[in-house]
């Protein structure tokens, strides 16, 4: 619901509150039309409820007739303004204003994301005026256009269901393909469905369930949800489905079929368990309901309905997988996404990086931290290895939505749930959590953006978090980095030195931790964390255990977003530095060896690659310095010696 004195109420809180914060990035607040998913633009009216009648007098062919009644009050002075409403692909017979008949008029084409209707305020119209505009429609019911159709009405097997969002439509939000209503995110409502469909069907939605005339071949399907709701999170499912109940508070049902009982008794086995692990970390469960049902596609997180595909069923089954990560992740959703629900879908990614996070949190509350980082280990490397190359490089907030990315790109899911790990390390876990359940509590049944969650955390942090915004969330990519390891003296100590040699187009990033594990053979015997603030940063890691060798990103304490390009290890002891300087270091095509001032005869410069093959020789005759070209060398970390007779000393260079 999109009240806007609550609205503003939350902006004032969070400034005071929070403290004060760069809105980077994100654009203010104005008064706008039309609508449109992904920029938020204050209207003149606020939606209260929506009341569905609707009649599925043939399910094999996905028809409906039905009259919804919305409910809105005028919050501007309506001269002159206008009520939007979005309905796709169905037959609009009549509209009525108060029960008087009104005019409407069909805005743009449907290949645009702000197609909609309009209804001009009457005259006599005032602010503060409570009306309810009903729509009376029939036709076929349809899904997300396109050969990648996922969201809107699909069919199944002789039924249907309802999948609230699209992933390549460019409305995003799917509501409207079975219901007129205002279908953005950024105004909630509650809702009531009344759905009348022929035995032996039977009707899943959000909410609680009463049924009318239940001995009749037709019953009515009766679900009030009392809670607002973003329309993207409103559902309903048709088929033969039987009740699976499970003993929590509220309580828990899943909706299935018969035949596919046992394996969603399994499935859902530890239901309440995920519960009890979310309401320790975030807060008290929301709702009124927690339901599942078990669609051809999904997984979506419809509030108090979660639609989830058969296919995870049996796959959860066949495995054996009793941890069941999506149910997890669509579990966590009923906080972040449905109790706090993005202002437009540029913030996606405050649904999906938390939901996919929460699967980390899952393994950790029930197995332990080795299993919270194995798994955020390989939600990194998913990112990295697989999703940032098939979907391309882009921020996570306001991401990009076209070519091979999406309205829910993996990005937002697998990079998003790693940036957030790395934050719970870098501000501890009292604080992070903190900052959560206020950013809940806050917003609460209502909306909230990027900012928000940010001074949430900024508020209980003493370290200044901009820059990791800004360059995680913001920013795009990872880190890609050259490490250079000299063991030092009696087998207790390391230099590393780190250089960021991602894609510069991507920035140096400058709060990266970097969990460095101490190794004997495969067993971890201790571990430190550095953070990485500059483009290049020389470590010296002291007191490690004997016989130690180094691993990155690996440990008891985070793992992080970085790849490694080139690694050396255990450089030999002797090729002590000594005052050898090599200008410029990094280089692309000369450099200058400065040698130490002393009376030694240096007559020879040798190059090594990291495998230890040399590249290059140089005779030289002893003087203060010497140029050589590097234009032909491979980019890389190479080794310069220089020898006398008698003695050698050694620098590391770093080609470009």
């Amino acid at each position: 619901m999109k009240l806007l004195i609550l609205l503003f109420t939350a902006t004032l809180l969070t400034s005071t509150v929070f403290g004060s914060l760069n809105s980077k990035n994100i654009p203010s607040l104005l008064l706008g039309e039309p609508p449109n998913p992904t920029d938020y633009r204050i209207q003149a009216f606020n939606i209260l409820h929506y009341d569905l009648n609707a009649h599925f007098d043939n399910i094999p062919f996905r028809s409906i007739k039905a009259i919804n009644t919305i409910t809105f009050v005028w919050t501007e002075n309506p001269i002159n303004k206008k009520f939007y409403f979005h309905l796709r692909d169905l037959i609009i017979d009549s509209v009525f204003y108060n029960g008087q008949s009104i005019s409407y008029s069909e805005i743009g084409t449907k290949a645009s994301a702000e197609y909609h209707f309009e209804v001009p305020a009457p005259i006599g119209a005032k602010i503060g005026d409570t009306v309810q505009l009903s729509i009376q429609y029939h036709g076929m019911m349809t899904a997300e256009p396109g050969s990648s159709s996922w969201g809107g009405v699909q069919p199944s097997s002789g039924s249907f269901y309802a999948l609230g969002v699209g992933f390549k439509n460019n409305y995003v939000s799917m509501s409207q393909h079975w219901m007129p209503c205002f279908d953005h995110p950024s105004d909630k409502a509650t809702f009531t469905g009344r759905f009348r469909a022929r035995k032996p069907f039977f009707v899943a939605s959000n909410g609680l369930l009463q049924i009318e005339n239940p001995n009749d071949t037709a019953p009515i399907y009766v679900w009030k949800h009392e809670i607002p709701v973003a329309t993207y999170l409103l559902t309903f499912a048709v088929d033969e489905f039987i009740e699976i109940t499970y003993p929590t508070s509220p309580p828990s049902v899943v909706y299935t079929k018969r035949s596919d009982s046992n394996q969603t008794k399994y499935a859902f086995a530890q239901l309440p368990s995920m519960i009890d692990c979310f309401e320790q970390y975030y807060s008290t469960y929301p709702f009124e309901k927690i339901g599942f049902c078990i669609t051809q596609l999904g997984a979506m997180e419809h509030q108090t309905m979660i639609s989830y595909p058969r296919s995870l069923v049996f796959s959860t089954f066949n495995t054996k997988d009793s941890m069941n990560a999506v149910a997890a992740h669509e579990l966590a959703h009923m906080w972040f996404g449905d109790l706090v629900t993005p202002l437009d879908f540029r913030h996606a990614w405050l649904t999906e990086s938390f939901a996919t996070f929460s699967e980390a949190l899952w393994y950790e509350y029930k197995q332990g931290k080795t299993q919270y980082l194995q798994y955020q280990e390989q939600q990194a490397n998913g990112y990295m290895n697989s999703y940032s190359v098939s979907e391309g490089i882009f921020p996570i907030y306001d991401f990009l939505r076209t070519g091979a990315s999406s309205n829910y790109p993996r990005t937002i899911y697998e990079k998003g749930a790693v940036v957030l790990g790395m934050l719970r390390y870098m501000i501890g876990d009292s604080a992070y959590f903190t900052s959560l359940k206020q950013y809940i509590n806050l917003f609460r049944y209502g909306n909230a953006q990027t900012n928000d969650v940010i001074a949430a955390f900024q508020a209980n942090s003493s370290i200044n978090l901009e820059p990791f915004f800004s360059e995680w969330i913001f920013g795009k990519g990872y880190a890609v980095l050259d490490i250079d390891t000299v063991k030092g003296d009696e087998d207790r100590s390391y230099s590393v030195t780190i250089r960021q040699v991602q894609n510069v187009d991507w920035g140096t990033y400058t709060t990266l931790p970097i969990n460095i594990g101490f190794y004997n053979g495969q067993n971890l015997v201790g571990d430190t964390v550095v953070y990485l603030t500059q483009k290049q940063q020389t470590f010296t890691l002291s007191n490690i255990p004997l016989n130690s060798t180094l691993r990155f990103n690996k440990g008891n304490k985070v793992r992080s977003l970085f790849k490694i390009r080139t690694i050396t290890t255990n450089i030999q002891e002797k090729l002590e530095q000594q005052g050898l300087l090599l200008r410029p270091n990094p280089a692309n095509r000369a450099v200058t060896v400065e040698f130490p001032e002393n009376n030694s005869e240096w007559n020879i410069i040798e190059i090594f690659s990291l495998l230890g093959e040399k590249v290059a020789e140089h005779q030289i005759n002893w003087r203060n310095s010497f140029s050589f070209s590097v234009e032909h060398l491979p980019k890389g970390i190479y080794t310069v010696v220089v020898k006398n007779n008698s003695q050698s000393i050694a620098s590391r260079l770093a080609v470009e």
